[in-house]
């Protein structure tokens, strides 16, 4: 399984990494901060995007940690910062969301879901995992999307028992991974490449992470495997496997402009950034074969563009989401 993390570099789960007991809180705060960053535009995305997605999961506008995530050594100096007054708490909390305006508050503890508690041990000395995390999602993504959810939480006020009604929206999890590129997952995980969330700003962070919810609604995973094609060194990158690939990418593509013009921001958005920033992701000589070039991104982002009216009435379907619904060749 590839790495995903939320966003807590060298403290939580990374393979081979130490962690001294001593972490500044300034550096956990400052990574939370980073990771709220993100929630907040996948918020925006997913939320606006609803009557797009097959996959719909209730949206709070709250994103949960567990101390079971974090290396063994760290433990200490996240209960410091973060409390975890149980094994599972809020991590973040979007002020303007169903949660934030039901009165959730970052670093409240999470005791139950509709009276039913968690029960969830301690972690012990045991390795980092982001196992019960992702029990967590799953469990609260299954539900119905607009049926109101009590959470019984532990903080500064007290416990209490805070009735959300959520928002539909596309099942997406917004994480943040090590490798050298952002990816989605079939699961609903789109990781995002750090050095993409240190080098781009909110609309170039927008692009990258549209691009991968798309690939989620196209079911890009799912029909390239139904189509046999294969990933990985040199065997990835010959023939009908990379043909296909990149189809599949260029479709994210096309499909990202709808999303983001959905989502508010501007429908030249994606052409702009790949002539701009963007071209950093395009690595040349060194590009796999089953990726675009950033000249072939721009093409399709600016025909897409040029297929939604001005001012159109939000949000608008495009023709390509009927791509997966259709085997990729």
């Amino acid at each position: 399984m590839r790495l995903l993390l939320p966003l807590f570099a060298l403290i939580a789960v990374t393979p081979g990494a130490s962690a001294a007991p001593g972490v500044e809180p300034a550096t956990l705060e400052s990574l939370r901060a980073a990771d709220a960053r993100l929630a907040g535009i996948a918020y925006r995305l997913t939320t606006r995007n609803a009557a797009l997605c097959r996959d719909l999961e209730p949206e709070l506008g709250l994103q949960f940690h567990t101390l079971a995530q974090y290396q063994p050594a760290a433990r200490g100096s996240a209960r410091t910062v973060f409390g975890f007054a149980a094994p599972v708490a809020v991590e973040l909390v979007l002020p303007e969301s169903p949660a934030g305006q039901a009165g959730a508050r970052p670093d409240d503890a999470l005791l139950a879901i509709d009276g039913a508690p968690l029960d969830t041990p301690a972690p012990g000395d045991a390795p980092a995992s982001t196992g019960v995390r992702d029990a967590l999602f799953a469990r609260l993504a299954a539900r119905a999307p607009d049926r109101p959810i009590r959470l019984t939480l532990a903080g500064a006020p007290g416990r209490r028992d805070l009735s959300i009604t959520p928002i539909p929206a596309c099942r997406a999890l917004a994480e943040v991974t090590f490798e050298r590129d952002s990816y989605a997952l079939e699961s609903g995980i789109i990781a995002i490449a750090a050095r993409s969330i240190e080098r781009f700003d909110e609309q170039g962070l927008a692009v990258v992470m549209a691009h991968e919810l798309g690939h989620l609604i196209l079911k890009t995973q799912a029909r390239l495997a139904a189509a046999g094609v294969k990933s990985g060194a040199l065997v990835g990158e010959l023939g009908r496997n990379a043909r296909l690939r990149k189809q599949g990418e260029l479709e994210a593509d096309e499909l990202a402009v709808a999303l983001l013009y959905n989502a508010g921001y501007p429908v030249d958005l994606a052409a702009r950034f790949y002539r701009g920033p963007g071209r950093a992701l395009d690595y040349g000589l060194f590009r796999d074969r089953g990726t675009p070039a950033s000249s072939e991104r721009i093409k399709v982002s600016e025909a897409a563009a040029a297929a939604i009216p001005a001012g159109a009435a939000r949000p608008v379907v495009p023709a390509i989401l009927a791509a997966r619904d259709r085997p990729i060749e």
